[in-house]
């Protein structure tokens, strides 16, 4: 099957706000503004960026595939940490991803309905969260993904949820480095907040889809294209990539979506892949970030091989046409 793969790179780190002191530009967040309507004011750009870059793909002269496959980087949805001065605002934005992004991504999907744009897969992301449990907070970063040609019997769309379960060291703020129990500082001069994390998730995928609701991640939407993803931190600490969450176990590629973590060519990945690839939010340095670039590599007997150039590259838009069997 012949499909197309388009990412969206943008940068999705942010600068130390805290030790080592640097001189990077605070969030906008105003003194006395909540953090539900600072949320609000940049949910709007962040919604305006994924509109516009899926518009590139879905409307790209060369798109030939039978499905498009559009990916965001991991925490594309996430409010800066050091917008974050309580435990109310950490709290207050958890809820508000929650009840916000299905919702979104679910109208920008409808916008496209596959008789008139053929099929599209999103992989939208990642929004970290953190939750308070008894004792530390749990990370809770997950992305959702959702398509315009499957549908539950009331005519709701699919939705499948996979989690990181590995916390790193710059997951939210400034840590000391990775442990049992990281500690990171958010908030900013004037407004801290240092906050206990525990280093690995709890969470587990899930779907809601037309087969049901269950611990699992539906990821052969497709089924001729099966798929697998790691966020970030798991690629390089899943030894299985956690497969027993799949509904698929044999995926014939394999995406990346990371802030911070390249693809490694000794890493092994399982006999039906033929293809890695990534998207990642994180380059250059702690105190200057950029986004940190796009891969499509083959992988061949278990590992890979050579990259894939791709068919065009417009503004912040990464797009290739993939041969899959």
């Amino acid at each position: 099957m012949l499909i197309n793969i388009a990412s969206l790179n943008v940068c999705t780190f942010y600068p130390f706000a805290w030790s080592p002191s640097v001189d990077v530009e605070l969030p906008d967040r105003g003194d006395d503004e909540k953090i539900e309507h600072y949320a609000e004011r940049i949910f709007s750009e962040k919604v305006n960026v994924f509109k516009t870059g899926l518009s590139k793909a879905v409307n790209n002269s060369q798109r030939k595939g039978e499905c498009l496959f559009f990916s965001m980087p991991e925490f594309y949805w996430n409010l800066s940490p050091y917008a974050f001065w309580s435990k109310e605002d950490v709290a207050g934005a958890a809820e508000y991803y929650m009840d916000h992004i299905p919702d979104i991504i679910t109208r920008v999907i409808e916008d496209y309905p596959v008789g008139d744009f053929g099929k599209i897969i999103l992989l939208c992301g990642s929004a970290g969260t953190l939750i308070e449990t008894e004792k530390n907070y749990d990370a809770i970063n997950y992305l959702l993904a959702i398509d315009n040609f499957n549908f539950n019997a009331d005519g709701t769309h699919c939705l499948s949820m996979w989690p990181k379960t590995q916390v790193a060291t710059y997951d939210y703020g400034y840590s000391g480095g990775e442990q049992e129990v990281m500690h990171f500082f958010m908030g900013m001069p004037g407004h801290p907040l240092g906050l206990n994390v525990n280093g690995q998730g709890t969470s587990v995928a899930e779907h809601n889809t037309n087969s049901g609701y269950g611990p699992t991640f539906d990821n052969d939407i497709l089924p001729d294209v099966p798929f697998a993803i790691s966020l970030c931190a798991d690629y390089a600490k899943d030894d299985d990539f956690r497969k027993e969450e799949w509904m698929d176990k044999k995926p014939k590629i394999h995406f990346l979506i990371a802030s911070g973590m390249g693809l490694s060519a000794s890493r092994e990945y399982g006999p039906s892949v033929q293809y890695a690839i990534r998207n990642d939010g994180y380059g250059g340095t702690l105190e200057k970030p950029h986004a940190g670039g796009c891969d499509v590599m083959v992988v061949e007997s278990g590992h890979i091989t050579r990259g894939i150039s791709p068919l065009s590259v417009e503004d912040d838009v990464y797009f290739y046409e993939l041969e899959v069997v």
